[in-house]
């Protein structure tokens, strides 16, 4: 809107109005995105808990246990949970929030690479 309405002034001065109209216009939709961007962060993080509190409660731990085992498993290179074919890197997410327990060697526990964390 703000083009076409500058888009038949020749003065700097008669379009001024103009620019300042598709400043604003950026401006708040540079805002609105943002907006959306962390609104969508807040909606992850808050479902991330609630798979977390499920895996706990389907492995029968308390999520404050499994936030534990999974910092003492951190300095681990691999990591591997009961039941589990594949070995993963601590920081996967297919393993965060699931009590977890290091392994010496992929290859001593027979066990195939992750392929999201291309351990």
């Amino acid at each position: 809107m703000a083009w076409y309405g500058g888009s038949g002034d020749l003065d700097f001065d008669d379009q001024a109005a103009w620019i300042a109209l598709a400043v604003l216009g950026a401006v708040i939709a540079a805002a609105g995105g943002a907006l959306w961007l962390l609104t969508g962060l807040a909606m992850v993080a808050r479902e991330r808990r609630s798979v977390q509190a499920c895996i706990a409660a389907l492995y029968g731990t308390s999520a404050a246990e499994v936030d534990e085992i999974n910092r003492t498993a951190a300095n681990a290179v691999h990591v591997t949970a009961d039941g589990m074919r594949r070995y993963h890197r601590p920081s996967c997410d297919v393993v965060r929030g699931k009590p977890v327990r290091p392994i010496a060697g992929p290859r001593n526990e027979d066990l195939l690479a992750c392929g999201m964390c291309q351990s």
